[in-house]
């Protein structure tokens, strides 16, 4: 079944599962720290977005696992017809999503500038783009399956099964394409807009510009997604071994590559920094020895009425001492 993943198969899928796994839980920990945290700056609603995407693309390619199909040349066609509806949408999905970021960020420094009312439903628009794309891929490809059956199957040397329709391939290779290549036409373009608008400090048009950590990490994560694009089309196109693993280990790797890009911040790292402090200080309360060797004395001071016509007539206080083992200190009850 995996003959091209060498005798080390089972080690191989297992190892990418782990890496997907931890990528997981490093963007859901991301997600976090920015809804809970005080100390991070506010990000922007395309950000968040993409972060929901990354993590909700990562699942679909491992069903055959979670359900322990993934050895089986056959699993139920439910599955893996579900599982090949979903490849396909989240593939396109995290694509637009990662546009709609650079196009945010385009619009926040205003390079380019909307209407009144696109400006309004600019965080609407970009938020819900890549799901738009995504249930127009999935459903198409859902569909497809169900009415061509015989084009869903779980081929060998592959952790998911896949739905092997031409023009619905093309479709989506041609959506992952113009997505990327729009978005890299724009990282360049406010590069050198930015640059140019340094160099030139009369211009007072805008309020921000591109800073050096944005460029970096938005530039970075696009190209971790034509890398990808361009193994994945040498890896259909080429018989290599080595290829097919390669193609699989970086798909694994994703997950946590946006992790480590966009959580890697200043801001971040002081908010981990504070909270390993802050369960170092309860660790340490929480270990404190018990002191099991003390005494106290509490002073009870009790009033008393004299009988007299005046009710509220006191007599001098009666102390009682009364010795118990438990504190160190002497406590007074009045």
């Amino acid at each position: 079944m995996y003959s091209r993943l060498g005798v080390n198969a089972n080690a191989l899928i297992n190892a990418c599962f782990v890496l997907t796994t931890v990528g997981q839980f490093a963007l859901l920990f991301f997600g976090a720290t920015l809804l809970l945290s005080r100390r991070v700056y506010k990000r922007s609603a395309a950000l968040r977005n993409l972060l929901v995407v990354s993590f909700f693309s990562t699942i679909p390619p491992y069903f055959l696992i979670y359900t322990a199909a993934v050895w089986d040349p056959r699993p139920p066609f439910s599955l893996c017809v579900t599982q090949a509806a979903l490849v396909n949408g989240t593939g396109t999905m995290f694509s637009v999503a990662s546009l709609a970021l650079v196009v945010d960020l385009v619009l926040e420094i205003r390079i380019f500038t909307l209407s009144d009312g696109a400006a309004r439903n600019r965080n609407v628009m970009l938020t819900t783009a890549p799901y738009i794309v995504f249930l127009v891929f999935s459903i198409s490809a859902l569909a497809l399956g169900i009415t061509h059956p015989d084009e869903v199957r779980h081929m060998p040397d592959d952790l998911a099964c896949s739905l092997r329709n031409t023009p619905l391939n093309i479709a989506m290779q041609i959506t992952i394409v113009l997505a990327l290549m729009t978005a890299l036409g724009l990282e360049v373009y406010a590069i050198i807009d930015t640059l140019r608008a340094r160099h030139n400090l009369t211009d007072l048009r805008r309020p921000s510009l591109l800073t050096i950590s944005q460029a970096v990490r938005i530039v970075g994560f696009t190209c971790l997604q034509v890398f990808s694009l361009i193994i994945s089309v040498l890896d259909i196109y080429l018989d290599s071994p080595s290829l097919h693993v390669v193609s699989i280990v970086y798909q694994a790797l994703i997950p946590l590559a946006t992790f480590v890009i966009f959580g890697m911040t200043r801001d971040c790292l002081d908010a981990w920094k504070a909270l390993g402090t802050f369960a170092k200080f309860i660790r340490s309360r929480t270990s404190r020895s018990p002191v099991t060797d003390f005494h106290v004395e509490i002073t009870i001071e009790k009033e008393k009425w004299n009988g007299d016509s005046d009710p509220f007539a006191r007599l001098p206080k009666t102390h009682i001492r009364v010795p118990l083992d438990g504190l160190s200190d002497t406590c007074s009850i009045a």
